[in-house]
């Protein structure tokens, strides 16, 4: 391995991730053939063969999967040098990246934030909250507020908050249909629906058991468009209880048992050792601390 540069394993992984050394060329600028050539130097370098070309594309090897997963490892560990230097070359980065669903953005990091800039300076927070797959390892943001115990390895992970579910409809609803106090009473009302692409989002799964045989009139994974469709009368809501306990809107049918949801803060170590992400990070764990009665 000490013949081979770190160049040569960015081919490798480059390679494997896209199947094709076309692919891989073109991630890296490079033509074909100087990507073919540069891959026969590898495996003559390895005296080994990491890939069977097919006319479909390649083969990974089991050598070369050996070879990969330690690339792997060792991209995490150049990305996590890079954003050190970063951190230690910087007053004060402009941006922290958080990557958050909805509902624990709306209920936490929105409301966490209240007062920035400080008397500290200016820092603007970009704040992800699609679904897109978020890999922390690779920058794709600084910290992540995830519904789950994440099984990737190598992330400081700390549960900073146990979030409920109620739910809700605009007095003016509840006034034109009649007051809902027992669960049984959801099947003479309109409900706002959810849907979720997390597993294991207790909420949801009771959502689905509960309610969703009764009368559905839209459905969204979205807790900002629930809340706003409960707040204009369509209907029954499930939402934090936080987003939810705001004026012009009730919270019915208290006895429901509704599962909580546990809310995970990850980081990369590389990335806490700037300022200003472990100050955010900080920031949020401590106010979901001082908040924890109102979440839940």
């Amino acid at each position: 391995m000490t013949s081979v540069s770190w160049e040569g394993l960015r081919l490798i992984l480059w390679i494997g991730r896209t199947g094709s050394l076309n692919g891989a060329a073109q991630e890296l600028g490079i033509n074909v053939s100087t990507c073919s050539r540069r891959l026969d130097q590898i495996e003559s370098a390895l005296k080994t063969i990491c890939f069977l070309r097919r006319p479909s594309g390649v083969e990974m090897t089991p050598e070369g999967a050996l070879i990969y997963s330690h690339a792997e490892a060792m991209e995490l560990q150049v990305s996590s040098i890079g954003r050190g230097i970063a951190a230690s070359n910087s007053g004060h980065p402009a941006r922290v990246t958080i990557a958050s669903p909805d509902s624990i953005a709306a209920a936490l990091v929105i409301p966490a934030l209240k007062g920035w800039p400080d008397e500290q300076g200016i820092l603007t927070v970009d704040l992800l909250t699609d679904n897109r797959t978020i890999d922390l390892h690779r920058g794709d943001a600084h910290l992540a507020l995830r519904l789950r115990h994440p099984l990737e390895g190598g992330l400081r992970v700390r549960k900073i908050a146990v979030v409920g579910y109620g739910l809700f409809a605009s007095a003016d609803y509840l006034a034109a249909t009649g007051s809902l106090t027992k669960l049984e009473d959801l099947g003479r009302h309109r409900l706002i629906g959810i849907k979720s692409d997390y597993p294991n989002h207790g909420p949801a799964i009771w959502w689905a058991e509960q309610c969703e045989q009764r009368t559905v009139v839209l459905r969204t994974d979205r807790t900002l468009d629930r809340l706003e469709c409960a707040a204009a009368g369509l209907g029954i809501a499930l939402l934090p209880l936080a987003t939810g306990r705001r004026p012009g809107l009730v919270q019915v049918a208290t006895e429901a048992q509704i599962p909580n949801l546990e809310v995970f803060l990850l980081a990369e170590a590389g990335s806490l050792r700037m300022p200003e992400v472990r100050k955010v990070a900080d920031r949020l764990a401590a106010f979901a601390r001082q908040q924890a009665r109102h979440l839940c």
